[in-house]
């Protein structure tokens, strides 16, 4: 969970105490940037203008952003050694990564930009590819990278002609410099093992290759190509795995997804040591020992259009027993926390309706909502985890005295818990709290936040007018 805040402190101490090893070059450029921090999360989803209130405000904000030497490693790392300090206190944190698209199609005067799919004529905006550290338990600790590039319109269509060049001119260098964004605090995190967790796309022989050197991270990938392995000439990693016999039948919990209910599949599990040669188009790279692989395939499935479960995942740490199989997917579904934070990113934060004219103001504005992003997700979380912690352990004192005045609730503000407050709020966003619907999300949350910051704002406006 999120550093705890007392009662008396505002909705800017936590931006004060994630940004306090900031280095900016110029402290005015600090206090520019909690002053920002603090505004855009009261109104996380509103304009720049909206979120700034004033203009004078709104003119320091575009002047940020517009800074000639400020860049979005500077901007994140203040938050990144907080990330760190935290990732410190837990004896496994997985590095989760994963991309998304970030679309500004109708952003027609903004420069830098470039197709973000397939076809060139259809898409516009930028790509960011993220790196979450989350515990096993699915406390979101902080950002540890974050790549956003646009690409080129004239090589466009030649996807094609990948195989023939190196790591550093694909877009798959992605997959490894998030990795490498985890092993940069190997040394710092002595008592701390970190995984580095990456789907499909990630399955690339040199993200592996730099997973099994001495000091690295470990890896856990799920596979996307069928691998020759040393055992034979002929022999194929995915056929491999499958002749192996069931460890075990196992229950694994599926979380929800945007269209499928969570529910439990009963799967096989397979898993064992394995050797891989390099691909063919590496020729002359050696071959891959101290693999393990993990198999779960679904034995059935509920009545619907749901596709059965097959994970073939390949792991640097060793899967010597059914436990550490279980473990190891068991932290494979936790990868699901970055497509979370992605949607909270895009819909909790709107940070698709950021307009701004160059590609390079984007990326500032865009870093800046990936912290807000992350510290409501941090929140949701906690309200999950710790329903009984009083409320005034996160919301500052005067947001309770709004809430409790405008939901009518009966308890104090000394006795109102975190979930009581979180629920109360989502509900000024929308969440009905029925039965069925569970606790509620961060889009909910985030709307019922930025209403109750709104009648914080207009209680304070008022008692200021009567005071005067």
């Amino acid at each position: 969970m999120v550093r705890m805040l007392n009662a008396s402190e505002s909705a800017a101490d936590w931006t004060e105490s994630e940004f306090q090893n900031c280095e900016l070059g110029d402290r005015r450029l600090v206090r520019r940037l909690r002053q920002l921090a603090t505004d855009m999360a009261r109104k996380p989803r509103a304009t720049i203008p909206d979120a700034c209130v004033s203009w004078t405000k709104t003119k320091a904000a575009y002047r940020f952003f517009d800074h000639p030497e400020m860049t979005i490693e500077q901007l994140l790392e203040g938050h990144l050694q907080a990330t760190v300090q935290r990732m410190k206190e837990h004896r496994v944190v997985l590095a989760v990564q994963d991309t998304t698209t970030i679309n500004y199609a109708a952003h027609l005067q903004t420069e830098g930009l470039g197709p973000t799919n397939r076809n060139a004529n259809s898409g516009r905006g930028m790509l960011l590819h993220s790196t979450l550290a989350v515990t096993p338990e699915q406390i979101p600790l902080g950002i540890l990278d974050a790549q956003m590039w646009s690409r080129d319109p004239a090589q466009h269509g030649k996807n094609h002609q990948r195989n023939r060049k190196a790591i550093d001119q694909k877009e798959s260098r992605k997959w490894l410099d998030g990795f490498q964004s985890t092993a940069r605090w190997v040394s710092q995190c002595p008592n701390t093992k970190l995984v580095n967790v990456a789907d499909r796309e990630g399955d690339i022989y040199e993200l592996l290759a730099a997973a099994l050197q001495p000091g690295a991270p470990g890896l856990l990938v799920r596979m996307m190509h069928n691998r020759q392995i040393a055992q034979s000439d002929q022999a194929l990693l995915w056929e491999h795995m499958a002749r192996q016999p069931v460890a075990q039948i196992v229950a694994v919990d599926l979380p929800r997804s945007p269209s499928i209910a969570a529910r439990r599949a009963r799967c096989e599990i397979r898993f064992g040591p394995v050797q891989l040669k390099a691909p063919t188009i590496k020729a002359g790279k050696p071959g891959l020992s101290g693999v393990w692989f993990i198999e779960i395939r679904e034995i059935s499935t509920p009545p619907g259009k749901i596709e059965p479960v097959l994970w073939r995942l390949l792991t640097t740490l060793p899967v010597e027993n059914l436990e550490q199989a279980m473990e190891k997917v068991r932290w494979y579904l936790i990868r699901w926390q970055i497509e979370v934070f992605h949607r909270t990113l895009k819909t909790g934060c709107a940070v698709e309706s950021l307009e701004l004219e160059t590609i390079n103001r984007l990326k500032l504005a865009v870093g800046l909502k990936m912290i807000i992003a992350w510290h409501i997700t941090a929140l949701v979380h906690g309200a999950r985890t710790e329903p009984q912690a009083p409320a005034s352990a996160v919301l500052p004192s005067a947001q309770i005295v709004v809430l409790l005045a405008v939901t009518k609730m009966k308890v104090t503000a000394q006795s109102l818990t975190l979930q009581e407050a979180m629920r109360a709020i989502a509900g000024l966003g929308g969440f009905l709290g029925r039965k069925h619907d569970g606790e509620p999300g961060a889009l909910t949350l985030w709307r019922g936040i930025q209403r109750l910051n709104d009648m914080v704002a207009a209680v304070s406006a008022l008692q200021n007018v009567g005071n005067g």
